[in-house]
C-alpha cells in the first residue's frame, strides 16, 4: 500500500492525475446523504 504524502498530493493536483470515476447513481445517493448530514448539523429537521 502506498503512503499518502504531501508531495504525492501536490503532484497529483498539479498534474491532475489519478482520476477517480464514480457512477452517477452513487453520486446521487452520496449527495443526498451529505445534504442530510449538513441539515442535521444546521439543526434542520430531516
Amino acid at each position: 500500500m502506498k503512503r499518502i504524502t504531501l508531495q504525492n498530493i501536490y503532484t497529483c493536483l498539479r498534474d491532475l492525475g489519478n482520476e477517480v470515476r464514480v457512477p452517477d447513481d452513487t453520486i446521487v445517493r452520496a449527495r443526498l446523504a451529505l445534504q442530510r448530514m449538513l441539515a442535521v448539523g444546521r439543526g434542520e429537521k430531516v
